[in-house]
């Protein structure tokens, strides 16, 4: 039901297309990155209060976007202990699909001991389910590991909404209907709506960060592919997630939802 209410109430958004949104991109250098992590329930509110100042990114008539992602680690699971036991230096690879627009990358994301993150994104013909049919590709890439020793680990689904306000500079992707899955099991977290603001370091509160701060919710770091390991995944290390999977779970209910395939 709330999800047709969210259908329902973004149509009173006036849209932008990609064009606009190219339009309004301003320095990466000068700009502020915050996650927020809130309840489906909350976002229903959020958009009646953003409505009269945001626009809404429309695809050929779709305001709301699907993305279906696999992530690569390798057997131990070394790019999510990477996270885990808080190195530095961080590696992710997943090839993602732009459900909508047919669109497959394979992306390689890296973060170095100097806190740069370098991502590289290749477009790829089709969605394999080996890297070892993407050899060449992956050596392209400069990736350290041998492609055999990587192997699909997570499935992540979800559904993207993207707001733009021209005045503040400001821009804000949505994801919601997060669906995790691995080869044992997988996971709903339908309650759970992950809001990422991209705004100018220079700005003063806009109508999202005011309403965030009025209705105590504080920034908060959230992977899908961390995090959702930990969610799904009773064999890797977790220990340093426990507050945050303890709290994920009593705010947002996903042990009701998960089920062993």
């Amino acid at each position: 039901m709330n999800y047709q209410i969210i259908e329902e109430k973004i149509t009173s958004f006036n849209p932008i297309s990609l064009a606009g949104i190219n339009e309004q991109q301003v320095d990466l250098q000068n700009r502020i990155d915050s996650k927020y992590l809130i309840h489906l329930e909350n976002f229903i509110a959020l958009l009646d209060h953003i409505k009269e100042d945001y626009l809404l990114l429309e695809i050929e008539g779709r305001r709301v976007q699907r993305y279906e992602t696999l992530y690569f680690d390798t057997e131990d699971y070394l790019f999510y202990n990477m996270h885990h036991n808080k190195k530095a230096h961080r590696l992710k690879v997943r090839i993602r699909k732009y459900v909508e627009n047919n669109l497959i990358f394979l992306e390689i994301k890296e973060k170095t001991n100097k806190s740069v993150t370098e991502k590289r994104r290749i477009p790829l013909p089709y969605f394999p389910q080996n890297l070892m049919e993407l050899k060449s590709v992956i050596e392209e890439a400069g990736i350290n590991i041998e492609e055999e020793y990587l192997q699909p680990q997570l499935w992540t689904f979800f559904q993207r909404m993207t707001f733009v306000n021209p005045v503040y500079k400001e821009r804000m992707t949505v994801d919601i209907n997060l669906f995790l899955k691995n080869s044992e099991s997988e996971l709903s977290c339908e309650n759970l709506v992950i809001v990422e603001l991209k705004r100018q370091k220079t700005n003063s509160d806009s109508p999202i960060t005011s309403w965030m701060k009025n209705n105590n919710i504080k920034v908060a770091g959230f992977s899908k592919y961390t995090i959702g390991t930990a969610l799904i995944n009773q064999e890797v290390k977790k220990n340093n997630f426990k507050l945050k999977l303890h709290e994920l779970r009593n705010r947002f209910n996903f042990d009701s939802h998960q089920n062993a395939l």
